[in-house]
């Protein structure tokens, strides 16, 4: 679908793990991006079948992502947005619909996501509409969320910047800061939940990135949420970077002594270091 090479792929995991100095360069974390790669292997090799038989044809996705209510756009930051309009999905339609015509509509959409040239670059923002929606329907995608999260979070590329929930109910709003702590800090702090929806959207994404059902429509909250003035600063694509940079960096100075191996001979056979 993406004419893609193997080379690409392995050159995409490098990229991923790509280090930015101070001059300019790059220092490649070549353990870290081969631990990732390993990790997608592995999801391939678990959920594959799914993807192959039958094979994967652009016009169904399509459909499907359509029918999900999920597209895409990139906002005035240049970061690639994927909308997910769950409350205005119908239901009756999307029970038609099997967990696996659903895997391989995200799979899809998590390929398109890794070989968006501004999504590497500058990361990608999650909206999330969810007026209106039950307890029930909230629950409905459990089995596939989970499957989808592994790949999204643990296997993949995506540079993840964020999570914007928009036209939340109190409980949902409540369900999704409690599923949020089950998230590594550094992933938990990304959920954003917005009281005046359209207004902050416009505000913090651009006016014409928004894409059908995120409108003046969207319905506000009374009760307290996140906004851009009270929370603390949110992700943009600089500070995301930088934050990357932290991380990797520190990870390629583990790994250099963890290479240059410790003096001491008794710390060296229990870290099987010979």
């Amino acid at each position: 679908t993406f004419d893609k090479t193997l080379d690409d792929i392995f050159r995409l995991f490098l990229d991923w793990s790509a280090v930015e100095t101070d001059d300019g360069g790059k220092l490649f974390n070549v353990s870290m991006a081969f631990r990732r790669l390993n990790a997608y292997a592995d999801w391939l090799e678990q959920e594959g079948s799914v993807l192959v038989d039958p094979p994967m044809n652009i016009g169904d996705i399509m459909k499907t992502l359509d029918l999900m209510k999920f597209s895409f756009s990139h906002d005035k930051h240049g970061r690639l947005v994927g909308w997910h309009a769950i409350s205005d999905v119908d239901m009756a339609e999307y029970a038609k619909l099997s967990i696996e015509d659903k895997i391989r509509a995200f799979t899809w959409a998590i390929h398109y996501t890794m070989y968006d040239t501004q999504a590497q670059q500058n990361g990608i923002v999650q909206v999330l509409k969810l007026s209106g929606i039950t307890f029930t329907r909230f629950l409905m995608d459990s089995k596939l969320n989970l499957i989808m999260e592994k790949l999204a979070l643990h296997c993949s590329t995506l540079n993840w910047c964020m999570t914007i929930v928009v036209g939340s109910s109190r409980w949902s709003t409540a369900l999704l800061r409690i599923y949020k702590t089950f998230f590594p800090k550094t992933l938990g702090t990304r959920y954003h939940f917005f009281a005046h929806g359209y207004k902050e959207l416009v505000q913090f994404l651009g006016e014409d990135c928004l894409v059908a059902g995120f409108d003046e429509n969207i319905p506000t909250q009374s009760f307290p949420t996140t906004t851009i003035e009270k929370n603390k600063p949110i992700i943009t694509p600089a500070t995301r970077q930088t934050e990357r940079n932290s991380v990797a960096t520190e990870s390629i100075m583990k790994n250099i002594e963890y290479l240059a191996g410790p003096k001491d001979f008794d710390e060296r056979k229990k870290r099987k270091v010979f």
